[in-house]
């Protein structure tokens, strides 16, 4: 069954966290997601779901991040919390928002808690700080390897 056809038949998806684009906030194998769909257009720092066409090998991914801005023509730029480079969604292509986390010690409300909310918005104000700091981890990681091999 499709994201969308649980979506459309369920309500909701209740889906395990893959992959690390979502740290701190959503860790890998830990934390469960509870996604439903959209009863408006996203706002900034809603986390969503979207199908991103012809990724890898032709097929269709689905992928949550968070919307950072909202632009004219139901385009959104989206990011995820621990990447460097978002990509520009069009509304049609969002499947739903993030309403809740679980994890083994908590339990979040995305919409109405005000401490997540914050911390959210401060994550993202520090966004320009985190970008440099992961692109030079990058950087001296293709050092390494470069320059290892000739040790």
């Amino acid at each position: 069954m499709t994201f969308e056809e649980a979506l459309e038949k369920e309500g909701r998806i209740i889906h395990t966290n893959r992959g690390v684009s979502m740290r701190p906030f959503v860790k890998e194998g830990r934390d469960v997601m509870v996604i439903e769909p959209l009863k408006e257009k996203p706002k900034k720092y809603d986390a969503v779901m979207f199908r991103r066409e012809n990724a890898s090998g032709g097929k269709t991914a689905y992928v949550l991040h968070r919307v950072m801005k909202v632009l004219p023509g139901d385009v959104f730029y989206i990011i995820g919390d621990n990447t460097v480079s978002g990509e520009y969604v069009k509304l049609e292509n969002i499947l739903g928002i993030m309403t809740y986390i679980q994890s083994e010690d908590r339990e979040i409300d995305c919409a109405n808690d005000a401490r997540y909310q914050r911390l959210v918005r401060a994550w993202w104000l520090v966004y320009p700080i985190r970008k440099c700091l992961l692109r030079a981890r990058g950087f001296l990681g293709k050092c390494k390897r470069r320059f290892v091999g000739r040790a």
